[in-house]
């Protein structure tokens, strides 16, 4: 297999003293040793010693556990060098593209060089964005959910707070930014549910081949390909159906600003289509704006009463105001219009205590291993509920480092 000129090589290169580990990946994600020739793929359950590279392709994204129990979620085309400790004993990244989103419960200096500006790191939560346009001069953003980062380059420092961000110019000093929803910043991290089920269907022989091997790669699990595939189509052949679907794997691999524009293009095209206000829906569930969800999901359902799709956003909105008596209704309708729905099977078995819905919200300490692994957010949906087998469910390992 090749990514442009790169070779990529599928054996698994043996780490002999792992810092860190991957345990949940989508799309296409390498790293590349020192001393190698080419980059190797990544798989769940990947090792990475001191002066590995690390790089997520467009339309993926990952997540690292660092020996120090840190961990590190990764936006699409980002990439990262694992420096090691530095002659302080502090852990030490070197992030040169894209977005990191880190939670760190240790004690120990943590470190993030930058092509633009250091963080040092004395706090639980933060994101530092170095992605930028290439016709754009270097910049860097980083906000502090919680704890203390220290900002630095030779031109200044600037020490941000719990709920602060500042704004990096290359040769310029750190300046503090006013966000106003600090939060946009990680929404690329947040897990969205797939409500709607997408099965290749061999008795329609009109349908496009990209359509088709793009459900193809949606069933093996492999967003980032299924999204390569519509790239192929043409303006023309942008239906409403397509614009959905595509909005569905885009909320996949956490890429919510483009979903949302498809998502408008398609009622744009066609208001009241019930498929697309569900995703609207379970986008908002998500985000926690919890009347915008139930508004969206009831008005799905009234386009579509018949929709599996529409009663399932219906649920998890319901599920959002702990409405757990009608949400578990809503997810049981949802499973007698589609019994083969393995989210509405999922989502209608009986909520466990501490439902799924609680999720680590930045600025909130979770509470125990299997929430550490979870991205910061607000409220969403369990990783058991994360798609039928295959549908673009993350790969996920939960073994610490060894």
């Amino acid at each position: 297999m090749t990514t442009g000129a790169v070779s990529i090589a599928f054996a698994e290169e043996v780490c002999n003293a792992p810092v860190a580990r991957m345990v949940s990946l989508q799309g296409v994600v390498e790293y590349h040793r020192p001393g190698d020739s080419g980059w190797h793929m990544a798989a769940s359950d990947s090792t990475f010693c001191v002066g590995d590279r690390v790089r997520v392709r467009a339309n993926s994204r990952a997540a690292l556990r660092l020996s120090n129990e840190s961990m590190l979620r990764l936006n699409q085309r980002t990439a990262i060098t694992i420096s090691g400790p530095d002659v302080e004993q502090n852990t030490l990244l070197d992030l040169m593209n894209g977005v990191m989103h880190v939670i760190t419960r240790t004690p120990k200096p943590f470190k993030i060089r930058t092509p633009v500006v250091n963080a040092s790191v004395d706090g639980t939560e933060f994101l530092v964005d170095i992605s930028q346009e290439s016709n754009r001069l270097p910049k860097a953003l980083i906000v502090v959910y919680e704890g203390k980062v220290n900002a630095t380059n030779p031109q200044g420092s600037l020490l941000l707070t719990s709920q602060e961000a500042a704004i990096i110019h290359e040769h310029q000093p750190p300046r503090k930014e006013t966000m106003i929803q600090p939060l946009d910043a990680v929404q690329w991290a947040l897990h969205y549910p797939t409500l709607i089920d997408y099965q290749l269907d061999t008795n329609q022989a009109d349908q496009l081949p990209a359509i088709r091997n793009a459900i193809r790669y949606y069933r093996q699990g492999k967003p980032a390909e299924a999204l390569t595939e519509l790239d192929h189509l043409t303006a023309e052949e942008h239906t409403v159906a397509m614009l959905i679907y595509r909005a569905s794997l885009l909320l996949t691999v956490g890429q919510v600003q483009a979903a949302q524009s498809d998502l408008q293009q398609a009622l744009q095209r066609e208001p009241g289509n019930s498929d697309a206000l569900a995703l609207q829906a379970i986008t908002a569930v998500v985000q926690n704006r919890k009347e915008d969800a139930l508004n969206l999901a009831n008005q799905a359902v009234e386009h579509n009463p018949a929709s599996p799709v529409a009663r399932l956003a219906l649920s998890y909105a319901q599920q959002a105001h702990f409405q757990i008596e009608a949400a578990l209704a809503s997810a049981e309708e949802a499973t007698q219009l589609n019994p083969q729905h393995a989210l509405a099977l999922a989502q209608s078995g009986p909520a466990p205590a501490g439902h799924a819905l609680h999720r680590h919200r930045p600025g909130h300490r979770p509470e125990g291993r299997r929430r550490e692994l979870l991205p910061a957010a607000r409220a969403g949906a369990g990783r058991a509920l994360a798609a039928p087998a295959g549908a673009g469910r993350e790969t996920v390992s939960e073994d610490p480092v060894r």
